[in-house]
């Protein structure tokens, strides 16, 4: 994997620390700015953009991967996040049944995969409320809600300690994902 393919995976993180009126502030303004809705065919471009970035896939492999992705309402729910007519980001969640071995560690239930955000877009506040977006969609459904992520990738393990996630398993293992940069991969639960 190249240096310019793991650049990708997460984004540079340096928390910073911001004073309570102006996360306010940001929180407002960005909520007059922000709509949060179910992925539909217009979106696909914009999503496979977002997914040829943050993969480093063609875009014609990422093109059919969005396409995907909206052609399987049974067993994900995709939001994007536009901010007026630009799509600049978007995730899922997705319903884990049962694995056989050497997976039956996973539990069953709905998880939270594949967020994306526009870097010209990022810090601003987009990841979290497509999470809490997310969170709202599965508390329909379900009393919990897991995540998975690389231990290296410190920016989403605290975005999602925000909003309660607690880590539950170390060194986690899920079919067809493999956790690069040095990383394990660590297993999350909130209580919807």
């Amino acid at each position: 994997m190249s240096a310019d393919r793991e650049s990708n995976l997460f984004a540079k993180y340096t928390p910073r620390e911001r004073s309570a009126p102006d996360v306010a502030a940001a929180a407002a303004a960005l909520s007059r700015e922000l709509a949060i809705a179910p992925m539909t065919a217009a979106d696909v471009n914009a999503v496979a953009r977002l997914l040829a970035w943050r993969e480093g896939i063609s875009s014609q492999v990422a093109g059919e991967r969005a396409k995907d992705l909206l052609n399987r309402p049974h067993e994900n729910v995709v939001l994007v996040a536009r901010l007026g007519p630009e799509v600049v980001g978007f995730g899922r969640a997705k319903f884990e049944s049962r694995k056989p071995p050497p997976y039956e560690h996973v539990p069953q239930g709905w998880y939270l995969a594949g967020l994306i955000v526009d870097p010209a877009h990022r810090r601003r506040g987009i990841g979290l409320e497509l999470t809490r977006a997310r969170l709202a969609w599965i508390a329909q459904r379900a009393g919990e809600a897991y995540y998975f992520a690389n231990a290296a990738n410190q920016a989403t393990i605290d975005l999602h300690a925000r909003l309660g996630f607690q880590e539950i398993v170390r060194d986690f293992t899920f079919p067809r994902v493999t956790f690069s940069d040095g990383g394990v991969g660590v297993l999350f639960r909130v209580e919807l």
